[in-house]
């Protein structure tokens, strides 16, 4: 997990909340002893003190895992002043959750800290968001019982981003599940075959005749780990087939994805899936082909999403066998690529 750390640039009263304003707000900006001011007396409560233009350079694609403020702060009496609210700033709108503490303003410069490095303080927040000129935070402050006036003085406040980014590369799952989906054709053995590419099959017990077909072959458990913000623009599903003699051929095949082990939107039905002896490399679908249907980031994390593929034999006479050595998914999301290759153990 990487952090950037920045200052405000931009530093205002906001009269939305309260009835006293700031003075001197700018001078919240660095730790040197100038002090944005607040002074009130029993019960008044202070605008805001809203910051933004934070001029964050978060990395397009990652995902902003928290948020932490620190506010440099100090009373001129002792348990007298506090924080009244604390909350960020997004698309120049006041949001999310009130972190405001409890705690009272020590009568010497101290910095608290709000949120944390897992805090989104109740909101999704994008790298488009921190950064952006109209993000930040703000602080209104109170003052609490006693006479008199009091003053809030704050010298220094930053904001740092917590952000992860999504590994593009690809990655190989080293557990998974295949099987034959049950169905009055014939059936698939040896689906533990579907490893690696390392010749070793899933095949038929039984020689398809004319116009004969398989069962459905399944491929699931591919175990991918989406974010929770992710949005799905496209699935690719590849396969390393062939068939065991050269003749007679597959006119067609049959290729679902499934969702919740439940073959759902558009079919293929590539013609070229086993043409060949030795193993071809065959990709169905797209960047941006979503297979006819709607994806969320839990339909691709659940254990049943995968693929499922099913064998033809056109009309001539004699037999054949089809025989798949490797299948591999990859998901297109958020402008990254998550790739999970199925294997058995």
């Amino acid at each position: 997990m990487a952090s950037e750390t920045k200052s405000s640039l931009t530093l205002v009263n906001d009269a939305s909340v309260g009835t006293v304003a700031w003075s001197d707000a700018a001078f919240a900006s660095a730790t040197n002893d100038l002090y944005a001011t607040f002074t009130g007396g029993n019960s008044v409560v202070s605008n805001y003190l809203k910051l933004t233009n934070f001029s964050f350079s978060i990395p397009s694609g990652d995902m902003i895992d928290g948020i932490e403020v620190k506010i440099e702060r100090k009373g001129s009496i002792a348990s007298r002043l506090l924080d009244n609210i604390v909350r960020l700033v997004v698309g120049d709108t006041i949001q999310g959750d009130d972190n405001a503490t409890g705690t009272n303003y020590p009568t010497g410069d101290t910095i608290a800290t709000y949120g944390s490095s897992s805090d989104l303080w109740g909101l999704s927040l994008s790298d488009t968001d921190v950064n952006a000129s109209d993000f930040g935070m703000v602080i209104s402050s109170k003052r609490t019982s006693g006479g008199g006036t009091n003053t809030a003085s704050i010298d220094h406040i930053t904001i740092t981003v917590y952000h992860s980014s999504i590994d593009t590369s690809p990655k190989t799952l080293g557990a998974g599940a295949g099987g034959n989906i049950p169905g009055p054709d014939a059936n698939w053995i040896l689906e533990s075959g579907i490893t690696a590419s390392d010749n070793s099959y899933a095949s038929l017990g039984v020689l398809l005749a004319a116009d004969e077909q398989t069962d459905y072959l399944e491929a699931s458990l591919f175990g991918f780990n989406l974010p929770v913000d992710a949005v799905v623009n496209g699935i690719e599903v590849s396969f390393e087939t062939s068939k065991q003699d050269s003749s007679p051929d597959f006119i067609d095949s049959s290729v679902y994805i499934r969702k919740d082990r439940v073959n759902v939107g558009t079919e293929k039905t590539p013609s070229n899936l086993f043409s060949s002896t030795s193993d071809d490399t065959v990709i169905l679908g797209s960047s941006s082909d979503l297979w006819g249907t709607t994806w969320t980031y839990s339909d691709i994390n659940d254990i049943g999403f995968g693929a499922a593929i099913r064998a033809i034999r056109d009309s001539a006479g004699g037999t054949n066998v089809p025989k798949v050595d490797y299948i591999s998914i990859t998901v297109y999301f958020d402008g990254a690529v998550q790739r999970r290759i199925f294997t058995i153990t």
